[in-house]
C-alpha cells in the first residue's frame, strides 16, 4: 500500500486483499479489482494470511522558526564521566 504525498489526513480501513488495476476510458477512470492468490504446483489454489485493519494517513506540520532558533553545530559528549570508567 502507498499513499500519495497529497493524501488528506484520514483513516482508511483495509478489509480485502485485491490488486487494482487501473485503467482510462472515454475519458473515465475504471477499476479492475482481482484477488491476490496463488496456485501450488497441485492445482490447489492459495490465499495468503490476511489480517483487515486501518491504516492513519498523518502528515508532519511545519512549525514556523524565528532566526537563530535551530543549533547551528552539534557536538557529541560523553554520557558517562571519565572518572567512572574503570580501567583493567
Amino acid at each position: 500500500m502507498t499513499a500519495s504525498a497529497s493524501a488528506p489526513d484520514m483513516s482508511v480501513y483495509v478489509d480485502s486483499l485485491n490488486s487494482d488495476s487501473t485503467f482510462e476510458f472515454g475519458g473515465q477512470i475504471f477499476h479492475i479489482w482481482t484477488r491476490v492468490e496463488m496456485v501450488d504446483t497441485e492445482a490447489t489454489t492459495l490465499l495468503p494470511d490476511f489480517n483487515y485493519g486501518k491504516v492513519d494517513i498523518r502528515h508532519a506540520t511545519d512549525i514556523a522558526l524565528e532566526e537563530g532558533m535551530l543549533p547551528t553545530q552539534l557536538t557529541l559528549h560523553r554520557t558517562i564521566p571519565i572518572h567512572s570508567i574503570r580501567r583493567r
